[in-house]
């Protein structure tokens, strides 16, 4: 499409794939100033700012390395969703030790607002696999200390593969895309750009 891309991962691991693949991508955190002599027109951030321990540097980090009037597109959990209030304790993104922000619609737009950033576009959007996967939360029990199961294969995966397969034709992407139109979903998506 003619952009030029450059990516920022803090996993070791994504270094053998990125070179094996030729790609541009930098071992750590956009606070680190990576590509120190480039300005991007564009930055995406999926599921990544509910990681930073520290969201008003990483919104500084990334106006920084923004061209003026550069986009700045975000995904996140929703933590107004109905599916935190129904689920309580059995969220799918209560996923300590990994989220340690959990952004509404209100606090996201005062962190904006702190930023240099303007709202341009807000939704939702719920991806089909996280309806499937909270939905195996309800019945799985996890104790501190332990591996939850959800994250691991087991003998049953292939039946209930096929279930979970059904019941996305059926229910579960009608009821995503109703919840997503009404601005109600698990994920929030922004579209940022600079002041």
């Amino acid at each position: 499409m003619g952009c030029v891309a450059y990516g920022i991962e803090p996993d070791p691991n994504a270094q053998i794939l990125a070179k094996i693949l030729n790609l541009k991508v930098y071992q750590g955190f956009i606070t680190d100033n990576p590509f120190p002599n480039i300005k991007f027109d564009y930055l995406t951030a999926s599921q990544v700012i509910e990681h930073d321990p520290n969201p008003n540097e990483f919104m500084k980090a990334a106006y920084n390395k923004l061209q003026d009037q550069g986009y700045l597109i975000l995904s996140f959990p929703n933590f107004d969703s109905p599916g935190r209030k129904i689920f309580g304790r059995k969220w799918l993104h209560w996923h300590v030790p990994y989220h340690v922000n959990y952004f509404s619609r209100k606090s996201f737009r005062l962190l904006v607002e702190n930023s240099g950033f303007r709202i341009v576009k807000a939704c939702t959007i719920t991806p089909n696999l996280w309806t499937i996967l909270q939905i195996k939360m309800l019945f799985i029990k996890t104790r501190e200390g332990q591996s939850n199961p959800l994250w691991t294969a087991n003998k049953d995966g292939k039946k209930l593969s096929q279930l979970f397969l059904l019941l996305q034709y059926i229910l579960i992407t009608p009821f995503n895309r109703i919840i997503d139109i009404l601005g109600q979903g698990e994920s929030y998506l922004f579209i940022l750009r600079k002041k």
